[in-house]
Order: structure tokens, then C-alpha cells, then sequence
């Protein structure tokens, strides 16, 4: 997998910012960026140090924001995450082992409440019109954006460049100077994450 500058993606110059930049990019968390609207599929987030090397792969196979599987690439382990309950195993295909509840307990309305955090505090908006990504036409955006703190003191935020393909869907995302509660100046990592929407695969069930 290729993972190409910001520049060869969306021309040697990004195109300013226009009067509609800001409500286009607001407009995609009614879509492409509603966590619960997106469909079934695999994605792969691959974390480049300083330099562009890759220091981890991490397969996920997502059904919806309160479902999914992982496995970092190289470890023996898969987890499951099936609502409030934990699950590993040596493959997707079990047996699992339950690791009880460990998450909170109303995690819906913890992301949505991700999701409008990032939606209201949207910053450095770009929006880069129509470019490729490896074949497929997309639209291009770039974005600040933050969650406010939790309960726990809890927040986390990243400057995102984003491309969205047909049927409003993201194709990758990407997430630079990361900043946390407990890491308040950026970083030099690069999360890429590429999804592929035809790579959904059935929701295991753990107590078969």
C-alpha cells in the first residue's frame, strides 16, 4: 500500500479555503463523518513514525461504533467488542475467551458526544475539491478538531485530512499532531486509516 504525500493527492497547491469550505465540512458530520451512519467494512490504521516508517498496523473489523473486532498485525491475539462486553481469541473465527465488562456503560452517547465535540470545534478548514486516491475519485478536506473533556478529564484531538468517495463514504483519514489530556503538545506520528467496505465480514458470536 502506497501512502502518498498530502501534496501528490490533492495538487502541488491546496486550494484556499472558500466561503462554503466550512458548511461542506460541517455538512459531512450529517454523513460521512456520523459514526453510526457508516456501514459495515474493514479498516486498516497504519501508525508512520518520523520519516514515514511504519510502526504499527491495526486491522479492525467494524459493524457499527459499538461492534467490532481488532488485531494488531504481528500479535497472537484478536479482541471483540460487542456492546459492553469483551472477547479474545487466536483468530476471528474463536474460540473466544470472555474478558467481562470493561467499557461504560451508555457508549452510544459517549460517541456521539465524539462526535459533536469534533463537529463544533472544527478549526483550519481546507477543502481540496475533487482528487484521486489510488483510482477511486474522492473529495479532499483537511480540519482541526478537538473532544472536550470528559468526566474523567478525558479529551483528545488531531489536525484531519479526509477523502470521501461515492455514496458519501470515507475512503481515508487521516490524523496529524495528535494532542491528549495526557500528551498536550503534538506529536510526529501520522495515523493513516483506509477503509474498505467491501471487506465486512460476519459478526462472530462468541458463545457458539
Amino acid at each position: 500500500m502506497r501512502f502518498l504525500p498530502l501534496a501528490a493527492l490533492c495538487g502541488l497547491y491546496a486550494l484556499p479555503a472558500h466561503a462554503d469550505c466550512a458548511a461542506e465540512i460541517d455538512a459531512l458530520f450529517d454523513g460521512a463523518l456520523d459514526s453510526f451512519a457508516r456501514p459495515p467494512h474493514h479498516q486498516l490504521m497504519t501508525i508512520l513514525g518520523p520519516g514515514g516508517a511504519t510502526e504499527m498496523q491495526i486491522d479492525q473489523w467494524v459493524w457499527d461504533p459499538l461492534r467490532y473486532a481488532s488485531h494488531v498485525r504481528g500479535q497472537p491475539q484478536y479482541t471483540l467488542i460487542l456492546d459492553q462486553e469483551m472477547w479474545q481469541a487466536a483468530s476471528l473465527e474463536g474460540p473466544w475467551t470472555a474478558l467481562g465488562t470493561m467499557l461504560p456503560g451508555d457508549r452510544t452517547a459517549w460517541q456521539k458526544r465524539i462526535d459533536a465535540d469534533r463537529r463544533a470545534n472544527v478549526t483550519e478548514v481546507e477543502c481540496f475539491g475533487t482528487v484521486d486516491l489510488n483510482g477511486v475519485t474522492a473529495r479532499g478536506y483537511s480540519f482541526r478538531t478537538k473532544t472536550e473533556p470528559d468526566d474523567h478529564g478525558v479529551w483528545f484531538g488531531a489536525h484531519m485530512t479526509l477523502f470521501v468517495g461515492p455514496q458519501d463514504r470515507v475512503l481515508r483519514w487521516e490524523f496529524r499532531d495528535n494532542v491528549a489530556h495526557y500528551q498536550p503538545e503534538p506529536d510526529d506520528k501520522v495515523n493513516v486509516t483506509d477503509f474498505d467496505y467491501a471487506g465486512a465480514v460476519p459478526i462472530p458470536d462468541p458463545e457458539s
